[in-house]
């Protein structure tokens, strides 16, 4: 069995208690149980198992709300926020002014699209 708590360096330490109640929880459902990745992707905390257990889809699924609220940085509450640059992170109201991060609800749509009846894809106006 891998060492499946050695992937928690490779989560944000804001969400380390998130991972280590996950990991907990997953090690109950099943001792033998291994973490194939675990990390940061677009602002939400991502793992992935090499054979899920039943129950384990729940769990992931929850911990990864959980991210979706929970400062990356410092555990904080926080929301999922970008940069101009286009990094995203769920970070908390002190990180994101310290780090240039705006909420998702104020960046531009630079445009929007539909697809038509007939399979035709038109720009939709502003």
């Amino acid at each position: 069995m891998a060492d499946s708590s050695a992937w928690r360096s490779e989560v944000p330490e804001g969400w380390w208690p998130i991972y280590d109640a996950l990991l907990a929880d997953l090690l109950r459902l099943d001792p033998a149980v291994e973490i194939a990745q675990a990390k940061e992707k677009f602002g939400e905390l991502r793992v992935y198992l090499e054979k899920s257990p039943e129950g384990s889809d729940a769990l992931i699924d929850a911990a990864e709300r959980q991210s979706r609220k929970t400062c990356q940085r410092c555990s904080a509450p926080g929301e999922l926020m970008v940069t101009d640059d286009g990094l995203y992170a769920t970070v908390c109201n002190e990180h994101a002014q310290a780090e240039g991060f705006r909420p998702i609800s104020t960046s531009p749509i630079v445009a929007s699209f539909r697809v038509t009846g007939d399979g035709t894809i038109e720009k939709v106006p502003r």
